[in-house]
């Protein structure tokens, strides 16, 4: 049986995941979260990009267990794209480094 604030968390993130192209679950003054965000300004599409932090919510412990239900991982950042999960950022960076990143994007038309 799960407690309020583990549906209030699991609806929180439900409801940001299924509202936005791309998104990023994030906490302000985490390295991983800001070279994420330095990948997609890379791409220059960091002005599509939904941040949500976490870091100052009263149910943020919940918020992140349910991240581990939902992609194996509490961590930071958690990116959503098309309301998939694609990764954490060394996911992104791999991603990038290969070149896949660039070939989503344009495939979810976010580059041309």
């Amino acid at each position: 049986m799960t407690s309020i604030s583990e549906r209030s968390a699991r609806k929180f993130v439900d409801k940001m995941i299924e509202g936005n192209k791309l998104l990023v679950f994030a906490i302000p003054y985490c390295p991983y979260t800001k070279r994420a965000m330095e990948i997609f300004k890379k791409h220059k599409i960091e002005r599509l990009v939904e941040e949500v932090f976490i870091h100052d919510r009263k149910d943020m412990v919940e918020v992140q267990a349910y991240f581990v239900e939902l992609t194996g991982a509490k961590s930071v950042p958690r990116i959503f794209l098309d309301g998939e999960f694609l990764g954490g950022c060394e996911e992104l960076e791999d991603m990038d480094g290969e070149g896949r990143l660039e070939d989503l994007l344009r495939e979810k038309k976010l580059i041309k």
